[in-house]
């Protein structure tokens, strides 16, 4: 939804650039952005019914039972309206929605933004397991960039749009200058 100035964005051997929103959903890709990422007027199962409107009602009544199972909270306040849940429900909620269509990728946006450290890690957790759970590959834009990376196998450490730093999590939080410079990390001899 954006406008591409140069390169591709390949997925599966085909170039994403240009492609239709829908039609990058259809091909096991979900995008969960930072902020307005439920209907807050609607009910949480009518957001999950939204969610699932391109499948099947025998496939969504399928897969809303898989999401409740991996959200059990969503089963105790279905009736109630998403603007009414906290903030790590409604990304739990968002979550779920997502998964409705059974992605392959699961694009976050800050998921954490604005959330108590506590729902943080809750939150966090949950996207681990379904990495670990659900073999999801997940990339992970996040502004507590020590904590995700704490969850992350690879890293990708973008500095005025250039690539900064690109290996594993752990190379990243090793490297003096990088570590020290943005993510806050004191030298050992500190």
């Amino acid at each position: 939804m954006t406008k591409i100035y140069s390169g591709r964005i390949s997925y599966d051997g085909l170039n994403l650039v240009g492609m239709p929103p829908h039609e990058v959903t259809h091909r096991g890709i979900a995008y969960l952005p930072q902020t307005e990422n439920v209907f807050s007027n609607l009910k949480v199962r009518e957001n999950l019914t939204m969610a699932g409107y391109p499948i099947s009602n025998d496939v969504f009544q399928e897969r809303a039972k898989e999401v409740v199972d991996l959200f059990p909270f969503l089963r105790d306040c279905r009736d109630r309206r998403a603007g009414t849940l906290s903030g790590g429900e409604r990304q739990m909620l968002a979550m779920a929605m997502a998964l409705i269509k059974k992605p392959r990728v699961m694009m976050f946006d800050e998921p954490t933004a604005s959330l108590a450290p506590k729902v943080v890690v809750q939150v966090l957790d949950q996207i681990a397991r379904l990495r670990e759970e659900q073999g999801m590959t997940i990339i992970l834009a996040e502004q507590n960039a020590r904590k995700a990376l704490e969850y992350g196998d690879q890293a990708l450490l973008l500095v005025n749009g250039q690539i900064a730093f690109q290996g594993a999590t752990s190379d990243l939080f090793n490297h003096r200058d990088l570590g020290k410079l943005y993510l806050g990390l004191k030298d050992a001899e500190e």
